[in-house]
């Protein structure tokens, strides 16, 4: 099952980062140098060998550790809350087989805190004073993450979208012979009039008479989704084990009447897209097939999992990011994509992925679109230029295509090549895999 599915998503990924030449640049302003993070909060893992109290009393919290408490009220600490709501502490970590064949354990999840704190202090100060404490394994800002969007610098257009259906294929539509999961002559108009090169270019129609993602849940992390639309309104993830509208959270999962994902952003159980950047990928993934409509879905009978993480700007957080990786592995995805990324490495983040990945998720995303080296590093700032998660060894990470199949113009990219982790000589091991 897990090789399907992984086979289904080399294919499903390539499209989202395919365009036709223009000169088409990030929507986003990000300095790679200076990652941002939201203001007046942080994240902290405690010790796994501590218990920590979030009660609040006299006007602080009391954390059951002295050290910390004093911290915390020195801070003026106005909230503290778990990231992973239904995580508790196991009696024995999850041993899972690593990218490298070794033995690991996975990073337990409950001791995981976002603090907010009304404190003129700046949140590095915040962090570098939570890191003396010896009950902290680590403290980090509450990193900004970006959609992976671009725009078209002639036309100061919004993409994905235009660049696609403006687009018209050079090859031949090889679907109508060699497709037989997906039954017959292909009949999505974008599909007939060449807009969608891009599933020519991966094979895709040879791919649907071996498999179509049936059975397979994709998560989505993204801007949310429009379940609304005509190509996905029948192809929406539902939770099997919660009753919708009664106010219950009835599979104890930490969600109430979460039956068709979850919107993290604004802490309810409708992740509506107010940006369209969710649906677009959505679509292009898993939309309807050959129903005279729209598009034609790579891969067209997987079911769609909406996780909002972005605000209608298209930027969220790493916290919010990381309960949505926990929400998807532990509620069936078989599949987490995320459209996003950031240049400030949050290990909580990576625990969180390290646990999907555990449990036989195929993680992936999009490298960015910066034009930015992975290898290249400034001995002044000590950092690279490296996109979290797409750079993780265990997350397929996707860098952007042309039609006439080179790298797109605006795309992050790996010169070391996917078999060949960069930066190992300063003890990083990154690399994106594929384009």
């Amino acid at each position: 099952m897990k090789t399907k599915t992984l086979t289904l998503f080399l294919l499903v990924l390539t499209p989202f980062f395919a365009f036709s030449q223009a000169n088409f640049i990030n929507s986003h302003v990000i300095d790679p140098y200076n990652p941002a993070y939201v203001k007046n909060e942080v994240l902290v893992r405690f010790k796994d060998s501590i218990t920590v109290s979030t009660k609040f009393k006299s006007g602080a919290f009391k954390t059951g550790q002295n050290s910390l408490d004093a911290l915390l009220k020195n801070i003026d600490v106005v909230g503290m809350s778990k990231i992973f709501k239904d995580t508790r502490k196991l009696k024995a970590a999850h041993v899972f087989r690593d990218w490298n064949g070794h033995l690991r354990k996975a990073p337990q999840l409950f001791n995981i805190y976002r603090i907010k704190f009304k404190s003129a202090l700046d949140v590095k100060s915040v962090v570098n004073k939570l890191k003396q404490l010896k009950v902290v394994d680590y403290a980090e800002p509450n990193y900004l993450i970006y959609s992976d969007e671009i725009l078209d610098n002639d036309r100061n257009a919004k993409t994905p979208g235009q660049a696609v259906s403006n687009s018209k294929s050079t090859l031949q539509h090889a679907g109508q012979n060699s497709n037989e999961k997906v039954s017959g002559t292909i009949n999505d108009p974008f599909y007939l009039d060449g807009s969608q090169w891009y599933l020519d270019a991966i094979d895709a129609p040879k791919a649907w008479a071996l498999a179509t993602g049936k059975g397979v849940v994709i998560a989505f992390l993204d801007t949310g989704v429009d379940g609304s639309h005509p190509d996905l309104k029948d192809k929406i993830w539902t939770n099997p084990d919660e009753i919708p509208g009664n106010g219950t959270d009835d599979d104890h999962n930490g969600y109430v009447d979460d039956v068709h994902g979850w919107d993290f952003v604004n802490n309810d159980k409708k992740p509506k897209d107010d940006n369209s950047h969710g649906t677009h990928v959505a679509g292009i993934a898993a939309a309807a097939t050959n129903n005279g409509i729209g598009i034609a879905g790579v891969a067209p009978d997987a079911k769609i999992m909406a996780l909002k993480v972005l605000q209608s700007s298209g930027v969220g957080n790493t916290a919010d990011l990381a309960a949505a990786i926990n929400y998807a592995y532990k509620n069936g995805a078989d599949v987490i994509n995320m459209s996003l990324g950031t240049y400030g490495e949050s290990l909580t983040v990576k625990d969180a992925l390290e646990n999907a990945y555990g449990k036989g998720d195929v993680l992936v995303a999009s490298a960015g679109n910066d034009r930015f080296d992975l290898d290249r590093y400034n001995p002044i700032k000590a950092v690279f230029w490296a996109s979290f998660p797409a750079c993780y060894q265990f997350v397929i990470g996707v860098m952007a295509s042309q039609q006439n199949g080179g790298m797109a113009n605006f795309s992050n990219y790996d010169p070391s090549g996917p078999f060949v982790f960069g930066n190992i000589a300063r003890g990083f091991y990154q690399n994106y895999e594929i384009m």
